[in-house]
């Protein structure tokens, strides 16, 4: 954790590892594994990387089942150290264990829009952070899940979920957490937790 009242330094692209959650039962996706759902002829994680990967150094997916799959996609794949699908903190906390920087950009893998200078906007803003910590608010919500995140805060998760928090929120709302304005981009946050999304979305350009 950051001394209070101290400002944290932003860190620089191959100072930041990225990381793609991809841990999740997919059980409004049939139980299918959203990462691997093809949209417009590539599946979703591929769709987030191509997005991400310009932005960060490192780039690790974190995924619980599919492994060959992902790693034939040319994924590092990284489990969840938690056993039991616990949810996006649990991939968090993997993400913040497994990374080889101080610093990790950790995205969804079902957000194939995301924006080009997400870590541009997130680095700006977590310099006001005491604890090391920014997430995008796209002009009506936070946005949980793209965030940056010091490896300082790993121990923080971890008690967070023997402590049976699940989710980020939860986890965060001690923190202080800066907010990356992402109000000009709000589309830029859209999720596809369903098959009807999946449809409208094929119509949409990439």
């Amino acid at each position: 954790m950051k001394q209070q009242g101290m400002q944290t330094a932003g860190p620089g692209r191959e100072q930041m590892t990225g990381v793609i959650l991809a841990g999740g039962r997919g059980l409004r996706m049939g139980g299918q594994d959203k990462g691997l759902v093809s949209l417009q002829g590539k599946p979703l994680a591929v769709h987030v990387r191509d997005r991400l990967a310009p932005q960060v150094g490192p780039l690790l997916l974190n995924a619980n089942r599919s492994i060959q799959a992902y790693s034939e996609l040319g994924f590092e794949v990284v489990s969840d150290l938690v056993e039991g699908f616990e949810g996006p903190l649990a991939g968090i906390l993997t993400g913040l264990n497994s990374a080889s920087t101080d610093w990790v950009l950790f995205s969804a893998c079902d957000t194939p829009w995301i924006p080009a200078d997400l870590a541009e906007r997130l680095v700006e803003a977590v310099s006001s952070s005491r604890d090391g910590i920014a997430v995008a608010h796209d002009g009506e919500r936070m946005q949980w899940l793209s965030c940056l995140v010091h490896k300082d805060l790993q121990s923080g998760v971890a008690e967070a979920l023997v402590g049976d928090i699940r989710s980020i929120k939860g986890w965060l709302s001690p923190l202080d957490v800066a907010k990356a304005d992402f109000g000009d981009q709000t589309a830029a946050f859209a999720n596809l937790n369903s098959h009807e999304e999946l449809v409208q979305a094929a119509a949409r350009r990439l």
